[in-house]
């Protein structure tokens, strides 16, 4: 998953809002996580949103999975052995996919 900014005309009804969204004033409108009805569309329309940060699905080839794999285990090369860093990656790699 990543984030995207996308134009509020352009997010799909039951897209899942990334991060907080506020008003002018910092009232909050939406709360991270919450999944964008039409209603919810509408009624931002109308408090001046014009776009919302949501979650994104990624999907990645064979090659671009092996090249990320390749990179991440590369950047924890030099930490190899430590228990917290070896935790870090593998709970890397599960977020993104690359190992069960």
């Amino acid at each position: 998953m990543r984030v995207e900014e996308q134009a509020l005309e352009q997010v799909s009804v039951g897209a899942r809002v990334a991060l907080d969204v506020m008003d002018a004033r910092g009232d909050l409108l939406l709360g991270a996580g919450s999944v964008i009805s039409e209603r919810a569309l509408q009624q931002l329309a109308r408090r001046g949103v014009t776009a919302l940060p949501v979650m994104v699905e990624e999907t990645l080839t064979a090659a671009q999975r092996a090249a990320l794999a390749a990179q991440l285990q590369m950047q924890f090369s030099s930490v190899r052995g430590q228990p917290l860093m070896e935790e870090l990656l593998q709970l890397i790699q599960r977020y993104r996919g690359l190992s069960s």
